[in-house]
This record gives structure tokens, sequence and C-alpha cells, in this order.
């Protein structure tokens, strides 16, 4: 399985088989230049985000928060949310300790975007 980590531009990224071999590829950034023809391109899947999955991931004594982890390991960022998910959040947060304005770094960080 591939994996990419996606970078800020369209198309993100583009792998082409490298000079190695079949099945070894390499990664090539493609916002200044036009993909060849044959270029796989890899698309980033946008991903909603609510209030559940983000709090298991910031509350390590959640019941779901391993998987949570595992989860949100496996997506690329940004993550799309709203202003009620990050304001629930916080007040979900605030009820069992961890610090109310994590939400908002991760928005400052990029993780997630506010539609």
């Amino acid at each position: 399985m591939l994996r990419h980590r996606v970078v800020p531009c369209w198309p993100a990224i583009s792998s082409v088989p490298s000079a190695a071999g079949a099945g070894i590829w390499r990664r090539i950034d493609v916002c200044s230049t036009r993909p060849s023809p044959g270029t796989r391109i890899v698309a980033s899947p946008t991903v909603v985000v609510g209030t559940g999955p983000i709090v298991a991931l910031l509350d390590a004594d959640e019941a779901h928060h391993e998987w949570a982890r595992r989860q949100f390991d496996t997506l690329a960022a940004p993550l799309l949310t709203c202003e009620a998910v990050l304001s629930e959040i916080s007040f979900l947060l605030q009820r069992v300790g961890p610090d109310p304005s994590l939400p908002v770094r991760l928005v400052e960080r990029g993780v997630l975007r506010v539609v």
C-alpha cells in the first residue's frame, strides 16, 4: 500500500516508477511542472470530521482514543469541520480536563479547516 503526504497545491503529489524497478515508486512535486504522460496522480480524499473522533483523539482517557489515533494517522490534513464542532469539542474537553483551546490550535496548525 502506498502512503503519501499531501502538500498544499494541485495536483498534490504524483508518483512515477523509479529507475530501480517495477513496484518501487518515488514521489515528485508536480506543482511546478506538468506531469508527464503515464504519471499516476494520487488524490487526497476530502474528509469531514465531527466532534466524537476529535474528542477521542485529544482525550487520552476516552474509550476510543487508540482507535481515533490510528484513524487520524491514516488521513491527510486538512480535515474539514465547522465552527459548531470546534465549540462542542472545546466544551467537552473543558469538562474532562484537557486544554479547551486544543481545537483552535489544530486549526492554526492546518490539521483542521473550518468550512
